[in-house]
């Protein structure tokens, strides 16, 4: 049967949701969106993968006591109190999601640390950033949940940078879908 095929392309995808070009097309011109299938043009290896997973960031802050580093015993170095953290993350066991026989591998990283004003001071302020990808059947609210349970009991400030939910495979209401899907073998349909 014949089909209408837009062809969309948009600039800033990985980026702050709030500078995203998509975003912005969605909510001036929604109607461009309408679609019983779509296909997003990723460097996949042409594989098929429904769904996307969402995308957190969150900015994780420690504080200390600023000193010399000569006498680092009247300070309170925020950089070693981030140590917990990085210790949980990287112990952290992701959650694997299937979904419509599609698996999710979650993934909860820190992507930068910052912290420190010169090289002989005790830092008063130390920061990482955290990446949270989680699979579309969470919300962004659960995603935040999730991130401050792993992180419970430490000493921190944790504020949410920017946040975007992740979109479900949409096998039950698409056709094109499923047609898509049975041409493509169980191990190439994996969401990353």
């Amino acid at each position: 049967a014949p089909m209408d095929l837009p062809w969309l392309f948009y600039d800033h995808e990985e980026v702050a949701a709030a500078d995203n070009s998509l975003t912005r097309l969605a909510a001036e011109h929604p109607e461009l969106l309408e679609a019983d299938f779509a296909i997003l043009g990723e460097p996949t290896s042409a594989g098929v993968e429904g769904g996307c997973k969402g995308t957190m960031k969150l900015e994780v802050t420690a504080r200390g006591v600023a000193a010399h580093s000569a006498r680092d015993w009247v300070g309170e170095n925020a950089v070693h109190r981030l140590a917990p953290v990085l210790e949980r993350l990287a112990a952290y066991e992701a959650r694997r999601a299937v979904i419509d026989g599609l698996e999710y591998r979650e993934c909860l990283n820190a992507v930068a640390i910052t912290g420190g004003i010169a090289g002989n001071v005790i830092p008063d302020r130390a920061s990482a950033t955290l990446n949270y990808r989680f699979a579309p059947d969470t919300s962004v609210e659960q995603a935040e949940a999730h991130v401050r349970e792993v992180l419970a009991g430490l000493d921190l400030e944790i504020e949410v940078t920017d946040s975007a939910p992740g979109a479900l495979p949409g096998p039950r209401r698409s056709a094109h879908w499923k047609s898509a899907l049975k041409r493509e073998t169980a191990s190439s349909c994996v969401a990353r």
